[in-house]
């Protein structure tokens, strides 16, 4: 902006109103070009104005949008300056500089919820015992944000799959019923909303109170429901204020992720191998090396000689 080119279009005491969450606040000021050349006004980029006190230095406004004012012309034109981050909602007076003068401003800041999540998915397994899992929660905006407790609806991830095959079976090899078939698909679907449930989760601490700027470590409890089928995977999103926390329950790992003990009737566990067989000597080597068996080369001799029969007179 030229300095001392440009002046508000008014009153000297004229208040200029500012609009918006923290950061960027937004503002339209009627400046007329006192010079007798045109005035072009460039965008800029404010920037962060940390004393909001009516007795500090005037808070520099910034052009938002490029315009151009002819000599003694009057434009509406945006400018913008901006505030902490954190900076609490509220009417705030202070002192702006416009175009090289100094005037009076009310900003008006409203409130901001912005939260985060790390990490932004966690996996947990079936049972009806409570899970323990641990995340950061980070307050990026200006109001303070509590957690407690949450019930959330289970979602059947192979519900389509399983809903298709259903009203596959409806069909006959002589014709197609159609209202059948989407029967088969509802009272499927019916079964797996039913036995998907509630997952609940509630934070350890109680509730736990985020300010504007921190971040703090949150135990969180996960308990599902004892009637998930173990073939399939459910997934749950549990709103933590402007974030989403995503769960997956994968009812496949129950006894193994929860900590609780195997049911013997879900163990896929394939059984022990038996020890194989030690190998059989041969007979002939076993011979060999005892010296059994055959008899030496002289006492075949022997038992084969007879002796002569006498011959008769």
């Amino acid at each position: 902006m030229a300095e001392q080119r440009v002046a508000l279009d008014g009153t000297q005491d004229a208040t200029v109103e500012f609009f918006g969450g923290p950061g960027t606040m937004l503002g339209t000021v009627a400046l007329r070009n006192i010079s007798s050349d045109r005035v072009r006004l460039r965008r800029t980029v404010p920037r962060v104005c940390s004393d909001l006190s009516r007795s500090g230095p005037p808070l520099l406004a910034h052009v938002a949008r490029r315009a151009v004012l002819d000599p003694s012309a009057v434009g509406q034109i945006p400018v913008r300056l901006r505030i902490p981050r954190h900076t609490a909602p509220g009417d705030y007076q202070v002192q702006v500089d416009v175009g090289g003068a100094v005037h009076q401003a009310v900003l008006h800041v409203l409130e901001d919820v912005a939260v985060t999540v790390s990490p932004e998915e966690v996996f947990i397994a079936g049972g009806s015992q409570p899970q323990e899992r641990r995340i950061a929660v980070s307050n990026d905006g200006n109001v303070a944000v509590s957690i407690a407790s949450f019930a959330v609806p289970l979602d059947d991830d192979l519900l389509d799959c399983r809903s298709l095959r259903a009203g596959a079976k409806e069909f006959s090899e002589t014709g197609v019923v159609f209202d059948d078939f989407l029967s088969a698909v509802v009272r499927q679907g019916n079964r797996a909303l039913e036995r998907a449930g509630i997952l609940r989760v509630r934070v350890a601490e109680g509730t736990l109170t985020v300010q504007p700027g921190e971040t703090r470590l949150a135990t969180l409890l996960f308990t599902a429901p004892g009637t998930l089928e173990r073939h399939t995977r459910y997934t749950a999103v549990v709103p933590i204020a402007t974030a989403d926390l995503q769960v997956r329950v994968v009812p496949g790992l129950r006894g193994h992720a929860a900590g609780e003990p195997t049911d013997p009737s879900d163990d896929t566990t394939a059984p022990p191998e038996k020890p194989a067989p030690a190998p059989r000597t041969p007979k002939k080597a076993a011979a060999r090396k005892t010296g059994a068996g055959r008899p030496s080369a002289g006492k075949k001799a022997t038992a084969g000689t007879r002796s002569p029969r006498p011959r008769p007179h």
